[in-house]
């Protein structure tokens, strides 16, 4: 009996401090750079994480899409004919060239690289 008490503690705090170690970092842009490494060795990454880069991304572009049709300002202007891989590699190069602001809200973070990437022209 004692034997199926600490093996049902001992699951529950493993499962306690997984969840919690990727709970701490999920806002930030270093678990967003974490996903980026997977996304870049394609095919043989970790196919799940990569997932994740490539839907938090698309999300955040697709908000901001929807933020202007709104009437927002709008903060980055995509080329023309610019292509997913490539909005993907400009944030992921903006997050390998900034570690020290990495801790920063990764949403935060994907309209920096895009802006410095793309900023709107001035009118």
């Amino acid at each position: 009996m004692r034997k199926k008490i600490y093996g049902a503690v001992l699951a529950a705090a493993l499962l306690v401090s997984v969840t919690s170690a990727f709970a701490q970092d999920v806002g930030t842009g270093n678990w967003l750079y974490d996903t980026y490494q997977e996304w870049k060795k394609r095919p043989d990454g970790d196919s799940i994480k990569s997932g994740y880069y490539i839907g938090y991304v698309s999300g955040v572009v697709d908000g901001e899409t929807f933020q202007v049709a709104l009437g927002a300002k709008q903060h980055w202007c995509l080329p023309k004919n610019v292509i997913a891989d490539q909005i993907l590699d400009v944030v992921g190069r903006f997050l390998e060239s900034h570690p020290e602001i990495r801790q920063r809200p990764k949403a935060m973070l994907v309209n920096f690289a895009l802006t410095a990437a793309w900023p709107c022209p001035q009118k």
